[in-house]
């Protein structure tokens, strides 16, 4: 999780990743040169399984996700922003998803959007399975980008430039939150994909009331 001046939702962002079923986990946060209460409220946490890293200047998501993922341990690696909240189940339906389905290199889910006033909305994936998502990519991003998981050796497949962002290691998904050509290129690089009809993931942003949109508008 890449987190810059993002301490009016870093909380409830955290505390879901902590209060996950399946405990078995390492949460590299990144602190991507904050200026508000969010390096504080990261150095309260002494849960172990919290690696903290911070940029001495911000960076941007790109960098700071590929910093995080030059960290990572495990065999597979999921996303979260930090306006986000995970269902106490998520870690352990990707998990066994993507065990399930060991074919399958990048997987997503439906997210539900949360305003101020605490309405909602549900945004549904487009396309389940790995035909239908690279159907969709000739029109469309069917991955909803912070509901993703995906396997470690994907981060090591591909390298591209793109304008306006360092070099970076798309399938650390920095590149790709911006431009849908990167990931396009992304999900045509290895055989499987995958969504998962379950609501695995809310996002707290203001006003997401009018975000009745496409998964792909949000990425």
């Amino acid at each position: 999780m890449s987190v810059f001046n993002g301490a009016r939702f870093l909380r409830p962002a955290v505390d879901s990743i902590l209060s996950q079923t399946l405990d078995d986990f390492e949460f590299i946060v990144v602190d991507d040169g904050s200026t508000d209460e969010t390096a504080r409220i990261l150095e309260e946490y002494e849960d172990p399984r919290i690696i903290l890293q911070r940029n001495e200047k911000n960076l941007g998501l790109a960098q700071s996700l590929n910093r995080g993922v030059s960290l990572a341990q495990a065999d597979l690696i999921a996303r979260q922003d930090s306006d986000d909240i995970s269902h106490p189940e998520r870690l352990n339906a990707l998990v066994s998803f993507l065990d399930r389905n060991p074919e399958t290199g990048v997987v997503g889910s439906a997210v539900q959007w949360i305003d101020e006033e605490s309405r909602s909305d549900k945004v549904w994936p487009q396309g389940l399975d790995n035909q239908e998502i690279q159907q969709l990519l000739l029109r469309t991003c069917p991955l909803i980008h912070g509901s993703t998981a995906y396997r470690n050796y994907v981060s090591t497949m591909l390298v591209v430039t793109t304008p306006g962002w360092s070099r970076a290691r798309i399938t650390t998904f920095g590149c790709a939150y911006q431009r849908y050509g990167t990931w396009s290129v992304c999900l045509r690089s290895f055989t499987g994909t995958g969504n998962m009809r379950a609501w695995l993931l809310s996002n707290m942003r203001p006003n997401n009331r009018s975000l009745r949109v496409p998964a792909f508008s949000m990425l």
